[in-house]
């Protein structure tokens, strides 16, 4: 019998940086966030595309405090390159049975973590199905979390993966309004990210190449890529909506050394947007709307 996906809440956005130690600045200064320590996950029975057989995965990583939806960075693996990874849903109590309504909408996993006792512990989809996008659905068992010296981590309660008990609250930093992704066809991508999460997209007026959503609790947009416009540029973005102190923002992306763009108004009139330049973080785009736009 088929059933039909569940609509998941994203918890923390996941992105492939190259070095960790260089782009943890970076980051930090663009939003404002706080991270972890850096951590190992680490498990020895990980199956995915690279073959058949189980092998050890181990990759550092890092999550914000500031959240949901959080932002995780994640060391590349030899070969890899940056930019987005996925998109994280936690607290999946059944994954095999996630994996079987995926399935039958036609999206495959590639990737998955297995505890010694044979449970999954995580699993993500093929980033082909979803426009280079994963989603990674995490299970309710403790994950295989080792600081970056190899002792054991264990998984909080206060649902800030990697932030132990007790860490202090998150600042007062703003949270990301939008996540949006690139994609050439958006009436066939709003049809297989729905197949895929359930999430209901409607078309943004009077916009016929955008389509919407806040079923994940963030809104996800699914657009066409601008053809000339620069400061909209990327395959990927963070959006942050009604910035109360944009030219304070422009300051800190300029103390960064973080390349940008900034849309203004009428003469005389402060910056109404900015844009950061991929290339400088990851190859996702940070887009901070003023209050006044």
């Amino acid at each position: 019998m088929s059933t039909s996906p569940s609509t998941p809440v994203i918890g923390h956005v996941g992105v492939v940086v190259a070095d960790l130690e260089r782009s943890l600045p970076r980051w930090s200064a663009a939003l404002g966030y706080r991270f972890s320590p850096v951590a190992r996950y680490r498990c020895d029975t990980y199956y995915d595309s690279s073959g058949p057989d189980p092998h050890r995965y181990e990759r550092r990583i890092t999550m914000s405090r500031e959240g949901a939806p959080h932002v995780e960075l994640m060391e590349a693996l030899p070969g890899e390159p940056v930019g987005v990874h996925h998109l994280g849903f936690t607290g999946i109590a059944d994954l095999a049975a996630q994996h079987r309504v995926l399935a039958e909408a036609g999206v495959d996993w590639d990737g998955h973590a297995v505890a010694a006792t044979g449970d999954l512990l995580l699993w993500f989809t093929e980033p082909g199905a979803l426009d280079g996008v994963r989603l990674e659905y995490v299970g309710t068992r403790d994950q295989p979390l080792l600081t970056d010296a190899g002792d054991r981590l264990a998984t909080p309660s206060h649902g800030a993966l990697l932030w132990p008990e007790g860490a202090p609250a998150p600042s007062g930093a703003q949270l990301v309004d939008e996540v949006e992704v690139a994609t050439a066809d958006v009436g066939d991508a709003a049809t297989r990210w729905s197949r895929a999460t359930g999430w209901r997209f409607a078309t943004d007026a009077p916009s016929s190449d955008r389509r919407s959503t806040t079923d994940g609790g963030t809104r996800v947009v699914l657009a066409a890529p601008p053809p000339r416009s620069p400061e909209l540029t990327g395959a990927f973005r963070l959006r942050f909506d009604s910035v109360a102190d944009l030219p304070g923002k422009v300051s800190d992306l300029e103390a960064a050394g973080i390349g940008h763009y900034v849309v203004t108004g009428a003469p005389g009139e402060g910056p109404r947007l900015v844009s950061t330049d991929p290339v400088h973080l990851d190859g996702v785009t940070l887009t901070f709307v003023g209050s006044t736009a």
